[in-house]
């Protein structure tokens, strides 16, 4: 390649030098002629009323067996970019016609991808202000402008809450239980007729709950993995991921030349074939001199003579010659009907039209002009154009625009009403007793589900008490001088359901030595307060409180070991757990209480155990908060601890805490809570559990030396450090047994299909 402006002699295609300008008279009648960007702006709406008119009056089309009307899935508009596409797809649902994008497009790049990120995000941090603000400007919430400008701070607060709970209760709801949560019939009605969003949104959220569901994300996490994959540019998009909204039943279809190889339709329109190859490439081109040498670079800033102009010449052509061939696709995808849009356009003569619909005319080159000017001459040129060839073609024009309120027909059913007919009905019962069931549904408790998930009981919000269990302990004050303050660390902290999930979550991930002061603890509690919509002023205070519960000793057979002596790398945080059921019964479990009554619960409880609605087949499904060995043992005893965050103390008439401390926690008040919730029966399976998990696991399990007890720990009542002569009495907060070995057995053996090894049976 030559440098820039390189002086030598025009290639003998060039322009003659000294040609004269156009005369005034020539350039007035050139303006008669419409430009391109006129045409294209009038265009999409006539080719979107040419299909309402085939639409009002459908033409029959002729199947193998049967003559039908045209319908909309029937037909397909062609077009060389995704701009016309859009235009098109405009003008249609301005008429209110459905259209769907045939492409290879990934859903994760679409608009619906985005808004459902809006979503997530707002989930994951109910308490974040722009998210909240991002998601009611998204589609998914359709806030106006003026609107979210002017939102009060108590509206803000309800969004916040309303996600704080879908937040909560996403373990049984995930995402599709959000979305339509978040998504009102108001709403869903407008998004249904914007075109293909909903069905991309469907799609979309599909795709995300089936990656939330294999790996068990929570919404934060889920997030974080959507953004990732918006982020991601795929080459090769997988099916499953490609957009389906291009698969809507009666639709018009909208797509590119390219995309149309292989495929047919009853009836195709091509309404940007009259388009050419536009004028030049820009600065920078490839540039074969000679057939078959080796490409060279073109800098040349002049494309009007010389290099340059020979380079922008033989671009052209290539376009022209690619046009060409797309266009002798786009016309062999019709199976019926094929119709055309032409008009003579201002500097668009070179397209591939032209020398099909007039033979004999010479072809001109991207300098020449048109040969005449006035579009009614074209009109009557092309009539007898048509007649003199003898051409398969009529002239059409557009049908005028719909009447108001117009809307496409919809297609003939498959069949008619009168031959529906229901099918069989089923003779017998369902079968209800095989399902997959937990703690919670066994109780069948709403106060149960919310000590299981981490909830204070207490809480003004809360449901009472079912008459059939204990009432909660209150005391109304010590009877006797108590050592410990009536207001520990916890007392001022918040109660509730956001409370208890943000402390579970954050005991997941804390360093169990960490000071108070500890700057990676500060941040972490910070985050989960803000992801549960609370404050995170509250981080100070909740690490404090969290490193005195840590250094609090267990007490029992655990003596003088604390949480915060357990290593990270010797416990197990949420180990979950799928228990199968052979035939599981209230009676058999209290059973095993009243064969085996010692401990701290034995046939007293037996009676309220007997009295829950437990009858189920299948499997028994949770999750153990932590699960760890005694340290310092060769191999165990293992431990199961669960974290509980329930008040107790006493309130006054306005509902303020008087006293929620160590006082209030002794193990009276926790032995008659611990009966009342159930918590008896949840520590017990989660043995039983441990137990089938440690045989599986031990080569050499023996329950005697491997299996341990259960912990749980009532974290506001936890006094933190106490001297070794504290230790013998049980130390405020905690409940800790080792219960009878046979009453484990019994219940794994009550349970059924529990894996071969030791049973009731088989103990020594």
């Amino acid at each position: 390649a030559g440098p820039p402006d390189a002086a030598g002699p025009p290639d003998a295609a060039a322009p003659p030098d000294g040609e004269d300008a156009p005369e005034p008279a020539a350039a007035a009648a050139a303006t008669r002629l419409p430009n391109n960007t006129a045409l294209n702006a009038r265009l999409p709406m006539q080719i979107a009323i040419t299909v309402a008119g085939l639409l009002s009056d459908p033409p029959p089309l002729r199947e193998a067996t049967r003559d039908r009307p045209l319908e909309a899935a029937d037909i397909c508009l062609l077009v060389n970019t995704h701009s016309q596409a859009e235009d098109l797809r405009l003008a249609l649902r301005q008429l209110g016609i459905p259209s769907r994008l045939v492409s290879q497009s990934d859903v994760f790049a679409t608009p619906a991808a985005a808004a459902l990120q809006r979503l997530l995000d707002a989930l994951a941090e109910p308490a974040d202000a722009n998210r909240l603000r991002l998601l009611a400007a998204s589609p998914l919430l359709g806030w106006s402008a003026a609107t979210i400008a002017t939102a009060s701070p108590q509206r803000w607060s309800a969004l916040a809450v309303r996600l704080q709970q879908l937040a909560r209760d996403w373990p049984h709801l995930g995402l599709l239980g959000p979305l339509a949560a978040v998504l009102g019939a108001e709403q869903l009605a407008r998004l249904s007729s914007g075109g293909r969003f909903l069905a991309d949104l469907g799609q979309v959220a599909e795709l995300t709950q089936q990656r939330l569901h294999r790996q068990r994300l929570g919404p934060q996490a889920v997030a974080r993995w959507l953004r990732r994959r918006r982020s991601q540019r795929v080459d090769a998009v997988p099916d499953a991921e490609q957009t389906h909204s291009d698969k809507v039943r009666q639709a018009v279809a909208v797509m590119t030349v390219h995309r149309s190889k292989g495929l047919e339709f009853p009836l195709v329109i091509c309404p940007y074939l009259w388009q050419d190859a536009g004028q030049g490439r820009g600065e920078g081109r490839r540039w074969h001199p000679e057939p078959g040498g080796p490409p060279q670079l073109d800098l040349h800033r002049n494309r009007q003579w010389g290099p340059g102009w020979r380079a922008d010449r033989q671009a052209r052509r290539e376009l022209e010659a690619e046009r060409e061939r797309l266009a002798y696709v786009a016309l062999s995808r019709a199976m019926h009907r094929l119709i055309l849009a032409w008009a003579p356009v201002k500097d668009r003569h070179c397209n591939p039209l032209q020398p099909w619909l007039f033979a004999d005319d010479p072809v001109l080159d991207p300098e020449d002009s048109w040969p005449e000017t006035d579009p009614t001459v074209w009109r009557e040129r092309l009539d007898a154009e048509i007649r003199r060839r003898q051409l398969p073609v009529r002239l059409v024009e557009p049908p005028p625009p719909p009447p108001p309120g117009w809307r496409p027909p919809m297609g003939e059913p498959a069949l008619p009403p009168e031959a529906l007919t229901p099918g069989p009905r089923p003779s017998g019962p369902l079968d209800r007793g095989w399902a997959r069931g937990s703690y919670t549904s066994w109780t069948h408790d709403r106060q149960a589900l919310a000590q299981e998930e981490g909830r204070d009981i207490g809480d003004p919000d809360a449901p009472p008490d079912p008459p059939a269990l204990a009432p909660t302990h209150t005391p109304t004050g010590p009877a006797a001088p108590s050592p410990w303050p009536e207001r520990g660390l916890w007392a001022d902290l918040p109660a509730g359901s956001g409370f208890g999930d943000c402390l579970h979550r954050l005991l997941e991930r804390l360093d169990f030595r960490a000071a108070p002061t500890d700057p990676r603890g500060l941040a972490l509690a910070a985050h989960e307060l803000r992801r549960a919509g609370l404050p995170d002023t509250l981080a100070e205070p909740l690490l404090a409180a969290l490193c005195q519960m840590l250094a609090t000793p267990f007490g029992g057979p655990l003596g003088g070991l604390r949480p915060a002596d357990l290593p990270s790398r010797g416990r197990l945080h949420e180990l979950r757990f799928d228990l199968s059921l052979q035939q599981a019964r209230a009676r058999d479990l209290a059973a095993a209480f009243r064969l085996h009554p010692d401990g701290l619960f034995g046939a007293d409880y037996a009676d309220a155990l007997a009295a829950l609605p437990v009858g189920q087949r299948g499997f028994l499904t949770g999750s153990m908060d932590l699960v760890f060995p005694t340290p310092g043992a060769d191999a165990g005893p293992w431990w199961v601890l669960d974290w509980k965050s329930n008040r107790l103390g006493r309130r006054d008439e306005r509902g303020q805490v008087l006293s929620c401390g160590p006082g209030d926690y002794g193990p009276e008040a926790l032995r008659q809570l611990m009966a009342s919730q159930h918590y008896p029966l949840q520590a017990h399976l989660y043995l039983v559990a441990l137990h089938r998990y440690l045989a599986w696991r031990l080569p050499d399990y023996d329950p005697r030396r491997h299996l341990g007890g259960y912990v749980y720990v009532f974290v506001r009542g936890t006094p933190g450090a106490l001297p070794a002569d504290r230790l013998e009495a049980p130390v405020p907060g905690m409940v800790i047994e080792r219960p009878p070995l046979g009453r484990l057995l019994a219940l794994d053996q009550a349970l059924g299909t529990a894996p071969p090894g030791w049973r009731a049976g088989t103990l020594p």
